[in-house]
């Protein structure tokens, strides 16, 4: 995008995120999907978001995302 040899591109969110960041990209069309209750089950509802969410050992004392400060030992390298 950077080169200014394209006009549209598909872009992942993080690199999405990280373009437009640099001034080098801009939404023209965003796409949709279907949400998922707080069950986890997909619903009709048709969204233009992600969810996420922290993971920690059912034994552990971690209750509130707070408490993880200085606990966090892996985390996701999207762009590596």
């Amino acid at each position: 995008m950077a080169s200014k040899q394209i006009d549209v591109g598909f872009l992942p969110p993080t690199t999405y995120v990280l373009a437009h960041d640099n001034g080098i990209a801009d939404v023209l069309l965003q796409s949709l999907r279907f949400g998922v209750d707080e069950d986890g089950n997909w619903t009709d509802e048709l969204v233009d978001y992600y969810n996420a969410m922290v993971v920690v050992r059912e034994d552990s004392d971690i209750e509130l995302v707070w408490l993880l400060t200085g606990q966090v030992r892996q985390l996701a390298r999207p762009l590596k």
